[in-house]
């Protein structure tokens, strides 16, 4: 690698850099600073930071991504989000967990402030009516001390007692990343050379506190316990939205420990809404910032950068103390008569959205279950607009975090019925070698129906990763295949019933080549229509045997034939097979789709069809 320091003296007076377009102001006297160049980085990309001085502010440093009412993009600092909430749309993240930590943070601001500005009800009303109190502001650059990254004495949320002690690779700090023996299918990298920017490292503090996982020795879970499913009220801008979820609640707000070893401190009444919302699971310390490569989470390249960290249990942050205390998250859900929040567990369930049937009134049998409660929903009854991001509680992470939009939230609604959107239309093949004709009723398996709707959640950016796939085998992408391991593994832990991995590795880069052919819903729509019916087939003669048919169940039947052919014999000897048959299907599919674009394609039953004709 080669780079180049170059070492610069200012005077003692702002200096405009006019190309960079930013100034520097600077401090009576001489600064020395280090202007590090690196030809791996994009042309004119440069890392300035203060040699042995990072600084970095979380209260006044741009590591926040807003939307304003325009939809256009820009990076924020906390102060200028609050300044500005009424001008912005919302915070956005590509993780749903960094878009609740920090609005999570945020909300901790508010709750701790509120007492300056009329107390939490007050603020609240304020901020519904699209207002940041001036106060508000005032009181936390009073604060800004805090909040720096690189403090000596108090960097925030760490523990400065812990420098210089055994370090552990950075990416600890965010459970989607693979670490030492813990698999993480959609993330690959070496632990020695982790590093995080700022920005990164920033969120991975802030999420410590809602969504730490219990792992490895003695590392005990957050104050939740297993991190719980959450919501969170979107109002018309970022202001409304803070309003929203400052609810009042019935615990004492207590003082928060934003830096320094984390001290548990219980009072009469319990532990503290703000000293349970800085709970430390983890004693953490970032170590010196430096300038190097990309940050290995966000690939972003002109930041300085923090790793390997300090990472190390807090034996005092056990989540049974503030169980015991009943503290309650106001975001959380929580069942009658029981400490712990709904969580998600088994995966099968979370891959078909089931999970999310816990936060409604539900019919168990003869018996009606209460929908647990949510201060958070309780103190905004009728709302319509709300995310709720439910994490994965699974140490093996095989299916991701997710975060679902619902217009319904509360104890006065009912679970919604299951989905029922796609066909259940009996699949169609071959009786004879000269004739197609429909068997005796032989529907696609469930299976077959929870792969393709699975399949219909993944995002652009998955599907074009598969589109480039076509016609290779699923060893020869390592892209295409993180996305096929983490879509079709979960469900097939669960389901027999699913296609094979050959047919479902063929069926999903159909799906992804076929542009807007792609699975999606189908209510209300007739005729659909089975592309494997139109495949071109050759006579020959087939000998006597036994065949293989699935039951609506799932169970397999073998059946002995005394004739010359057998169906599905027929059928598999007669259809093309590997990529001819990947190839055929996709222009007969596109071909279709020119004529008849308002047409839908039974994936279920082209599922069914590779899954029983392929080897």
């Amino acid at each position: 690698m080669s780079r180049r320091w170059l070492r610069v003296r200012f005077p003692s007076a702002s200096l405009p850099l006019r190309n960079a377009g930013v100034f520097l102001g600077m401090w009576a006297g001489l600064a020395t600073l280090s202007l590090c160049y690196d030809r791996h980085l994009p042309w004119g990309a440069f890392a300035l930071v203060a040699k042995g001085l990072a600084h970095w502010n979380v209260l006044h440093s741009p590591w926040l991504e807003a939307m304003d009412l325009q939809g256009r993009l820009q990076r924020v600092t906390v102060i200028d989000a609050l300044k500005h909430a009424g001008e912005l749309q919302r915070l956005v993240a590509s993780s749903p967990l960094d878009l609740f930590a920090a609005h999570r943070f945020i909300v901790t601001l508010l709750f701790w402030q509120s007492t300056r500005c009329g107390g939490v009800k007050k603020l609240r009303e304020a901020l519904l009516g699209g207002k940041v109190p001036p106060k508000l502001i005032e009181s936390l650059e009073t604060e800004r001390g805090q909040f720096d990254l690189f403090d000596a004495a108090r960097p925030f949320l760490q523990d400065p007692k812990a420098k210089g002690k055994a370090t552990l690779p950075a990416s600890y700090l965010f459970a989607e990343m693979a670490t030492g023996t813990n698999i993480a299918h959609f993330h690959h990298g070496d632990d020695a050379a982790c590093q995080l920017c700022l920005q990164c490292a920033t969120l991975g503090l802030l999420r410590l506190v809602p969504w730490t996982q219990a792992g490895g020795r003695s590392k005990k879970p957050s104050v939740h316990g297993a991190p719980p499913i959450v919501a969170l009220a979107l109002g018309p801008t970022l202001a409304g939205t803070l309003g929203l979820n400052l609810v009042p609640t019935d615990s004492p707000l207590g003082q928060p420990q934003w830096s320094g070893q984390f001290e548990l401190k219980r009072g009469g009444s319990g532990i503290g809404l703000l000293e349970a919302m800085t709970w430390k699971p983890r004693r953490v310390h970032l170590g010196d910032a430096r300038v190097g490569l990309a940050c290995s989470r966000c690939g972003e390249p002109a930041l300085p950068v923090v790793g390997p960290i300090v990472f190390e249990s807090y034996p005092a942050c056990s989540s049974d103390a503030a169980l015991q205390s009943g503290w309650r998250d106001p975001a959380a859900f929580y069942p009658k008569d029981k400490g712990r929040a709904v969580k998600s567990g088994r995966e099968s369930p979370a891959a078909r959205d089931e999970d999310l049937q816990l936060l409604y009134t539900r019919q168990c049998g003869k018996r009606e279950e209460p929908a647990p409660h949510s201060q958070v929903v309780a103190a905004n009854g009728g709302h319509e607009a709300w995310l709720v991001i439910v994490p994965c509680t699974r140490q093996a992470k095989t299916f991701d975090h997710r975060m679902k939009t619902l217009t319904q939230l509360g104890e006065s609604h009912r679970s919604p019925a299951p989905d029922s959107d796609w066909t259940k239309e009996y699949c169609w093949q071959a009786s004879t070698v000269r004739t197609t004709e429909a068997l005796p009723p032989v529907r696609p398996t469930d299976g077959m129906r929870r792969f393709v709707r699975a399949a219909a959640e993944l995002d652009s950016e998955s599907w074009n990763v598969l589109a480039a796939a076509q016609g290779r085998e699923l060893s020869a992408d390592p892209a295409a295949f993180d996305i096929f391991t983490g879509l079709y593994w979960p469900l097939r832990k669960r389901d027999t019933s699913l296609p094979s991995r050959n047919a479902a590795w063929l069926a999903l880069k159909l799906m992804a080549s076929v542009g807007a052919a792609r699975p999606r819903a189908a209510k209300g729509l007739s005729s659909p229509f089975r592309p494997w019916l139109e495949l071109q087939r050759s006579v020959s003669p087939i000998p006597a045997g036994a065949y293989r048919r699935q039951s609506p169940t799932g169970r397999s039947h073998t059946r002995t034939t005394s004739g010359p052919t057998s169906p599905l014999d027929a059928y598999r000897r007669q259809t093309p097979t590997g990529r001819a048959l990947e190839d055929e299907l996709r222009r007969i599919i596109l071909t279709r789709h020119a004529k008849d674009s308002a047409g839908w394609v039974d994936w279920a039953g082209l599922c069914q069809f590779v899954h029983d004709s392929m080897p």
